[in-house]
């Protein structure tokens, strides 16, 4: 959002985007003139029309009608992730325009001929078959009883043991009130 302008991707259509409207920094318009490749992570998350957005914004700052302005984007992200953040009436929206919410709905994405690279190597579970296992059931939807037990058999209570490890909690109320008691703990200022 910094890059293309929170204002131009929130606030503006696709077909309201034009030269004279458009709001960028001088800083973020000499990045997009000059950088050869843009990066794209958690691609997942990133709506049919935003992306189209993208696409027309560096058309404009290039001044071409080449796909994306001319400039190589490189997009990373797991489709079984989190989908983009539409209201209702957004995905109703984005379905009747694009036939979809994900940025592979839309017509930049079509045009910009880009090749499917698939990652084989799991190197977050590499050596814990069993886990990896579970975790593509859960991905999927194919969830068992018996991966829940095996789950929950890593669970970890004791509040000293989780100090080391990575904890995920649904509320941000519950994140802030562990991370001040974590902070209170620690014997410096």
């Amino acid at each position: 959002h910094r890059t293309f302008g929170y204002f131009n991707l929130e606030h503006l259509t696709v077909d309201e985007l034009n030269s004279n409207n458009l709001r960028l920094n001088p800083g973020a318009r000499a990045v997009l003139k000059n950088v050869n490749a843009i990066i794209i992570d958690e691609i997942s998350m990133v709506r049919a029309d935003v992306f189209q957005k993208i696409d027309k914004i560096l058309k404009i700052v290039n001044k071409t009608e080449e796909p994306f302005g001319g400039k190589q984007i490189i997009v990373f992200g797991d489709l079984f992730q989190l989908p983009p953040i539409a209201k209702k009436s957004e995905i109703e929206y984005l379905t009747d325009k694009y036939g979809g919410i994900y940025f592979f709905n839309s017509d930049a994405y079509k045009e910009g001929q880009f090749h499917f690279i698939e990652l084989c190597i799991n190197h977050r579970q590499e050596g814990d078959d069993t886990y990896f296992e579970i975790l593509n059931r859960i991905r999927e939807g194919e969830c068992r009883r018996q991966d829940i037990d095996i789950i929950n058999q890593r669970v970890i209570e004791d509040p000293d043991d989780l100090r080391r490890i990575i904890r995920l909690y649904p509320k941000r109320a519950v994140a802030d009130n562990v991370n001040r008691a974590e902070l209170a703990r620690i014997p410096a200022k």
